[in-house]
């Protein structure tokens, strides 16, 4: 990553504006500078190091003392300078300013994330599972279990199988809610696209909560559904897609048409079109089954509303 870029991030970063995969390029560089060699230059003179010492720190909210980079510029060559004002930078922000919760997340977060066409399963160290829908992320610490059951759903769609304990409650965030659970089986989606998150419960019980506040409590086969653009929470039984890893199938129960095109390609690798806009509005209800032929299922799921479909290359038309 250039400096310009790192610049850039560092400011987004600290007014919040960082979306996840910036966040995530973010904690890779810094989780990686202090293993830079000499030929991956960050800066090309004094004053960028200067000015990224000074965009750090901003980042970080955190009054800059005595540290002076210019100290070290004359001891060394420019080439070493180089990397050695950044290193140094980078180091004693993360040594005496421990704290800041960017370096603590980029040294101790891993991500794990599923392409269309997959299902993944996770094992975290407690015992609890996670399986991840196609098109899905998750990251969680390293030091998960020890003080914190943590785990966030970047994007996606993923089940939490949890196993029970009272002193380390697990908490999903998602799209600025949090799921509380001690046990219990869960699934949520939050695919950015839909504009809404979903949690779901299997067995046992969640409590949903939105900036700290509690806005559902679920217990087995009650959901809620989270409109992102409108804040509005909606509970209801039955009414939400459910994702089956075992069965290698997602029931979609009254979905719109986006949901279902988002969910053909990341199951098949085809993008779904209407070819009118009245389609665009129906509901559909069917399962999605990992490995059955696609035409079989575009049959079923076009006799709900009297359709036809036609593939062409990676492209389906429903008309």
């Amino acid at each position: 990553m250039d400096r310009r870029k790192l610049e850039e991030l560092l400011d987004k970063y600290s007014k919040g504006q960082c979306d996840p995969e910036e966040v995530q390029l973010l904690e890779n560089w810094l989780s990686n500078m202090d293993r830079m060699t000499r030929n991956e230059q960050v800066f090309t003179s004094e004053d960028e190091a200067k000015k990224l010492e000074h965009t750090i720190w901003q980042s970080l909210h955190i009054e800059k003392s005595n540290h002076r980079i210019s100290r070290l510029w004359p001891l060394i060559g420019k080439t070493a300078a180089m990397l050695v004002i950044g290193i140094g930078i980078f180091m004693v922000a993360k040594t005496k300013y421990a704290g800041s919760s960017l370096f603590a997340r980029a040294v101790t977060w891993d991500t794990i994330s599923v392409p269309q066409q997959a299902i993944k399963r996770v094992m975290l160290t407690d015992g609890s599972e996670v399986y991840l829908n196609a098109g899905s992320s998750i990251r969680y610490s390293s030091a998960y279990g020890t003080e914190k059951r943590e785990v966030e759903l970047l994007f996606g769609e993923a089940r939490f199988d949890v196993v029970h304990d009272k002193k380390h409650p697990f908490i999903v965030h998602s799209g600025g809610l949090k799921t509380y659970v001690l046990g219990t089986q869960f699934t949520v989606t939050a695919y950015p696209s839909l504009k809404k998150i979903h949690v779901s419960v299997n067995r046992g019980k969640v409590s949903v909560l939105k900036d700290q506040q509690q806005i559902s409590v679920l217990t087995q086969g009650q959901e809620v559904n989270y409109n992102l653009l409108t804040h509005v929470a909606e509970r209801g039984e039955g009414k939400i897609s459910a994702f089956n890893p075992e069965a290698q199938s997602s029931m979609l129960n009254n979905c719109s048409f986006n949901e279902l095109a988002l969910r053909i390609e990341n199951a098949f690798g085809y993008t779904l079109i209407a070819k009118n806009k009245l389609i665009e509005t129906y509901k559909f209800t069917g399962d999605i089954r990992f490995g059955e032929p696609l035409p079989g299922i575009l049959k079923k799921l076009c006799a709900i509303h009297g359709n036809q479909f036609s593939i062409a290359g990676k492209e389906v038309y429903m008309y």
